[in-house]
């Protein structure tokens, strides 16, 4: 007599799963990693914390919740310290001078030696959270060097134009505004400059004529007087198909970018002043991930629908990596030593029905 047996499946957890990957992954990359990479990472991490804070402070990027309100209490204490100086002089420099040293040793208590003794039960930090350390360092410093850059053309007209008009600043700070509030202005606008609601109001001005015109006066350099979204036509797309009048096939090329890690290759981790991991072609559009990337808005064909063809991004067939030094100079279709970037296009295909 044959006896029956029930076997029973036992399918593993994806929450197991994702841990098993994930300590594959880590032990992996340890294993790719030199080991004096590896500690020269975990030495710069205290460092690397320490400095994300303070630029997630000035570039209002914190990740915690309810965390602006630092920006906010210091931008209150500064316009009442200016409004009030010449009352409590007496108060509010002692005052001042203590909550700065009590800032200062929180700071370097909470940032430095929390994570450099591993205090109040921090556990030492794996490869993979200091390379996001690095890379959330990195991003927020591609903040203020994207601001160096854009403006450093700027900085010698507009200092001249500034120069002339200053008979005109005296005149408004004896008879329209005082100092007291010029000071506060100014402060404020340069505290919340990377605010989020501080970039959209700039946008909103942005799109005034009025507004471009006074900034044209100021620095001597030309800007268009329509959106740049507005100002793109049929014409300038990459038509490669006609299926009827208002059918076309359309192609996108973007630059996919990487930079070499000693001890870990290439990688899409970019430092600050290097270009995103993707870009269009003409280096206007940058992107972190090709999911951001967005159908350009046509002229006269607003409502116009756009289809993917293309399942993904595909390099060109007769795209190869351009290398690059470290400033993105020197190309070259030859890696070496001296190359630590590189780039390639990629391509996809989409169908658009145009509608006005």
């Amino acid at each position: 007599m044959k006896e029956s047996y029930v076997h029973a499946s036992f399918v593993t957890p994806a929450s197991s799963i994702s841990y098993i990957s994930l300590n594959s992954h880590n032990h992996q990359l340890l294993k790719d990693t030199p080991p004096n990479i590896i500690s020269a990472l975990h030495s710069l991490y205290p460092l690397l914390v320490s400095c994300n804070r303070i630029l997630s402070f000035i570039t209002w990027t914190s990740s915690k919740e309810n965390s602006h309100y630092r920006n906010i209490v210091i931008i209150m204490l500064y316009s009442m310290m200016i409004l009030h100086w010449n009352n409590y002089f007496v108060i509010i420099l002692p005052t001042l001078l203590v909550l700065c040293f009590c800032c200062y040793v929180w700071f370097i208590k909470v940032s430095y030696i929390n994570e450099k003794y591993h205090l109040n039960g921090k556990s030492v930090p794996t490869i993979e959270e200091v390379l996001d350390t690095l890379d959330n360092f990195t991003i927020r410093c591609s903040f203020i060097s994207n601001f160096s850059s854009n403006y450093s053309n700027l900085l010698t007209p507009l200092t001249i134009n500034l120069i002339l008009l200053t008979p005109f600043y005296v005149y408004l700070m004896k008879n329209c505004i005082s100092i007291d509030v010029w000071l506060i202005t100014t402060g404020i606008f340069f505290s919340t400059y990377y605010s989020s609601w501080s970039i959209a109001l700039r946008r909103l001005l942005w799109r005034s004529k009025y507004t471009r015109l006074i900034t044209s006066f100021l620095t001597n350099e030309k800007y268009s007087m329509v959106d740049k979204e507005n100002e793109i036509s049929i014409m300038n797309l990459d038509i490669k198909g006609t299926i009827d009048e208002n059918t076309k096939i359309v192609e996108f090329q973007v630059l996919e970018n990487e930079r070499r890690w000693v001890g870990l290759g290439w990688s899409k981790h970019m430092l600050f002043f290097d270009r995103a991991p993707y870009c269009s072609i003409d280096m206007q559009q940058q992107l972190n991930s090709l999911k951001d990337y967005r159908f350009p808005i046509t002229k006269k064909f607003d409502k116009s629908e756009w289809k993917w063809l293309d399942s993904q991004w595909n390099p060109l067939p007769s795209s190869r990596w351009v290398y690059y030094d470290n400033r993105w100079k020197h190309p070259s279709h030859k890696d070496s030593v001296t190359k630590y970037t590189r780039s390639r296009r990629l391509r996809r295909q989409c169908l658009v029905v145009l509608k006005k």
